[in-house]
């Protein structure tokens, strides 16, 4: 299921990363280059540095110097991102650009009314949301935060993300 697949990727950068745990720490992607793995390995590399970028930009006795080339950093980051959700977006598009969409075909949306984010609006979007919530739900977070860290708050991403994924009824193969 390729649910479990990107879980298991997405977890595996995150372990990677902590490895060493330095923004620093050059990207060693184990995936072939060019393959949705590599995408969502990397995607989600990239989700784990920017949560510790976001942690050093906040500390009120950054240097404003350091400050404006961390700045700089996350927005570039920031546009690997977007890039990303587009190569996913593509990768689902030659996916299933064979397929046909039945008349009576739905998206299911089932467990979505739990979830404070609006509905993604493609399956890059959904995946870029869980893989940068994963890094989230492995490290310890202030207690204000630790609802997100729940069993309950771990299914509903992976619920958001099967819904997005896995549309019933969405089409027929002739």
């Amino acid at each position: 299921m390729f649910t479990q697949k990107a879980n298991d990727i997405f977890r595996k950068a995150i372990a990677d990363y902590h490895v060493k745990d330095n923004i620093e720490t050059p990207i060693q992607n184990p995936f072939e280059a060019g393959t949705i793995e590599a995408t969502l390995y990397h995607k989600c590399w990239i989700d784990t540095v920017q949560w510790h970028f976001e942690d050093i930009i906040r500390d009120p006795d950054i240097d404003p110097k350091d400050a404006l080339v961390l700045k700089r950093r996350i927005d570039k980051s920031n546009q690997d991102r977007t890039d990303m959700v587009e190569d996913i977006d593509t990768y689902f598009r030659e996916l299933y650009k064979d397929v046909k969409v039945l008349p009576d075909a739905t998206i299911n949306t089932d467990g979505l009314s739990t979830v404070s984010l609006s509905l993604p609006s493609s399956c890059g979007t959904c995946l870029s949301r869980l893989s940068a919530l994963m890094p989230l739900l492995s490290i310890s977070l202030p207690a204000e935060l630790s609802l997100m860290c729940s069993s309950n708050s771990r299914t509903t991403s992976l619920q958001l993300l099967s819904s997005c994924l896995l549309t019933s009824r969405l089409a027929e193969n002739t």
